[in-house]
């Protein structure tokens, strides 16, 4: 298939390599698919795009997850130079790599996603994430223009806020979601 050469073809080097699947039809083969990226990807970034009414959006996004990158659904034919010029310019200026948190904790952690997408210029980074007790500060770091990048963030906030909850709860749904589909896949 072309996701497997597109993915099979890696040089090690330095690079972020971004791959993009383009798509304007039905995704029949997902198991095979999924099984192609996670054994493929390597260090790649794999970004998805849907044109018009047939895409399989959940192949669409799942591989996304599963490639650290991100879902576009294009749902009107003249909508698709702006929307891939969009993704382009975005993907040009990744901002931090390899992004990962140290929750300076010994509690039980439930957070998402379980991999950090790598940030773009004009994003959060947003993680969801319950635990028994809160930590004073928690250590981010990543990959910054090929430099080791590091920095402390205090968590001076200890008291619940409205809607918190909510989003945890949809996203540890959508988490059960994917893990029992992915299962079916085995």
């Amino acid at each position: 298939t072309a996701l497997h050469k597109s993915l099979s073809n890696q040089i090690h080097q330095n690079d972020l390599r971004q791959v993009i699947f383009i798509t304007d039809g039905s995704i029949g083969n997902e198991a095979a698919l999924f099984n192609i990226i996670q054994q493929q990807l390597g260090q790649s970034r794999l970004f998805t795009i849907g044109i018009g009414s047939a895409p399989n959006s959940y192949f669409m996004q799942r591989a996304a997850s599963f490639g650290r990158g991100t879902y576009t659904y294009i749902g009107k034919l003249e909508e698709v130079q702006t929307r891939i010029q969009g993704l382009f310019e975005k993907i040009e200026r990744p901002i931090l790599k390899d992004i990962a948190i140290d929750w300076r904790t010994t509690a039980t952690i439930e957070s998402w996603p379980d991999k950090i997408n790598d940030l773009y210029q004009g994003e959060p980074l947003i993680v969801t994430v319950k635990m028994d007790q809160l930590p004073d500060e928690i250590n981010i770091n990543g990959d910054l223009a090929e430099n080791q990048w590091s920095t402390n963030l205090k968590l001076s906030c200890r008291q619940n806020h409205i809607g918190i909850d909510t989003i945890w709860a949809r996203q540890n749904i959508t988490k059960l979601i994917q893990k029992k589909r992915d299962a079916e896949f085995d």
